[in-house]
């Protein structure tokens, strides 16, 4: 009996891996080549660590055929994202196992009309099967939901004093937007100068009287 339960956690191990690579984190950035105004105590900039879904959607029915073997995509139904094989953005639900293997969307990463029926083992391996013209049955629907365990990276211009500029610089993570990191920079105002703060890049375009604008080049480096 004992050994029958651990072989089932070993099998659910092995399936694993695939449902959590449907969600991938994206670091939504601030907007950049724009010219932007601050006052102190204002943000400069905000990025924010957010939970991305990849999903494709069936439009029309369409039938496969692998041999003697016949499989229906059904229409509206919803593939994740399962990453495999390089090369192409699979998307197969792994509760359909049918012959050992998942049936499922296979999207060329570098040319999106080339799409194409596949099957994966519970390894991830892709067996690339026929092309079929199926662009027009599928749509790729990308959403984005707020990470409660992630994180914020936040800039705020403090003022000017003298000829020096001062930040502040934070990162804040989790639901309470906990303050795990700041600390204070402070850069001398030259003309033609590329500023830089954890990897956030920006030029001073003007100051006007305690305002600052500038434009963003860069967002900051993802923790």
């Amino acid at each position: 009996m004992k050994l029958f339960y651990f072989s089932r956690v070993i099998v659910l191990l092995c399936f694993i891996p695939f449902a959590v690579q449907s969600q991938e984190r994206v670091l939504l950035s601030p907007e950049l080549n724009k010219e932007m105004k601050a006052g102190p105590g204002e943000l400069i900039a905000s990025s924010k660590l957010m939970s991305r879904t990849l999903q494709v959607q069936i439009l029309e029915s369409f039938e496969v055929k692998s041999g003697f073997t016949k499989y229906k995509h059904l229409k509206a139904t919803k593939y994740p994202l399962r990453r495999a094989k390089k090369g192409y953005d699979l998307y197969y639900a792994n509760d359909k196992l049918v012959d050992g293997k998942y049936w499922g969307i296979g999207i060329n990463q570098k040319d999106s009309l080339d799409v194409i029926s596949v099957l994966v083992t519970p390894e991830g391996d892709m067996s690339k099967q026929k092309k079929y013209k199926i662009q027009k049955s599928i749509e790729r629907i990308e959403s984005l939901q707020p990470c409660n365990d992630c994180y914020i990276q936040k800039l705020t211009f403090l003022g000017q004093q003298d000829d020096e500029l001062r930040f502040t610089y934070q990162l804040l993570s989790g639901v309470l937007n906990k303050i795990s990191v700041e600390k204070e920079y402070s850069f001398r105002l030259q003309e033609d100068t590329i500023y830089e703060c954890e990897g956030l890049r920006f030029t001073i375009i003007n100051i006007d009287g305690s305002d600052l604008e500038y434009e963003l080049l860069s967002s900051f480096t993802p923790i």
